[in-house]
C-alpha cells in the first residue's frame, strides 16, 4: 500500500538502478539483492526498468552454479535460501516479459529436489553442518525449499491443472 514516490521507495529504486547499471551485484548478498532488487523494479514500473530487470536476470542466471543452485562464495556449497532468492529474481523478471531460461529454473528445482534431508525438510547448506540448523531441516528453509520448487514448476508448466474452463 505504500506508493511508488514514497521516499523510501524511491530511494530502493535508485540503489536497485545503480546497482543494475553501475555498481553491479558482488560479495556476500549479491543474490539477494538481485532478488529483492527485480521485485521492487518489477512492481514499481515494469516497463520503465525492462532493461535494469534484464541486467539482473543475465547476472542471476550467469552466477548460477553448475548443480542448479546459487551461494555466496563459487567454492562454498549450494545456499538454499540464496536459490530462493535466485528463483525469486527470475519469477520477478518473467512476469513482466523479461526472458528467462527456462533451464536455470529446472536446474534450481531439481537440485533442491536432491537436496532434501530424510524427514522431508531442508537444511541451509544440504549436506554440510553450515548455518542455521547445522544441517538438520529448519522451518525456514523448508518453506524456501518448497515454495521455490512450486514457483519453478509454475512458470515452467503453469498452475496445476491449468485454469478451469468456464461451462457454457
Amino acid at each position: 500500500g505504500v506508493r511508488t514516490n514514497d521516499k523510501v521507495v524511491k530511494e530502493g529504486v535508485e540503489l536497485a538502478v545503480e546497482r543494475s547499471t553501475k555498481t553491479g551485484y558482488r560479495g556476500y548478498d549479491h543474490i539477494y539483492l538481485a532478488g529483492v532488487d527485480a521485485m521492487l523494479l518489477a512492481d514499481v514500473d515494469s516497463d520503465l526498468y525492462t532493461v535494469n530487470l534484464q541486467r539482473i536476470a543475465d547476472h542471476v542466471q550467469r552466477t548460477q552454479r553448475a548443480d542448479g543452485s546459487w551461494s555466496d562464495d563459487p567454492r562454498a556449497p549450494g545456499d538454499v535460501s540464496m536459490t530462493q532468492y535466485g528463483v525469486l529474481a527470475l519469477w520477478a523478471a518473467q512476469r513482466v516479459g523479461v526472458p528467462v531460461n527456462g533451464k536455470a529454473l529446472d536446474d534450481a528445482a531439481a537440485w533442491l529436489m536432491s537436496k532434501g534431508n530424510g524427514d522431508g525438510g531442508w537444511g541451509y547448506r544440504p549436506g554440510t553442518n553450515q548455518g542455521p540448523g547445522k544441517g538438520s531441516s529448519t522451518h525456514n528453509m523448508t518453506v524456501a525449499a518448497a515454495g521455490t520448487i512450486a514457483v519453478g514448476r509454475t512458470l515452467l508448466h503453469g498452475p496445476k491443472g491449468g485454469l478451469k474452463k468456464k461451462k457454457d
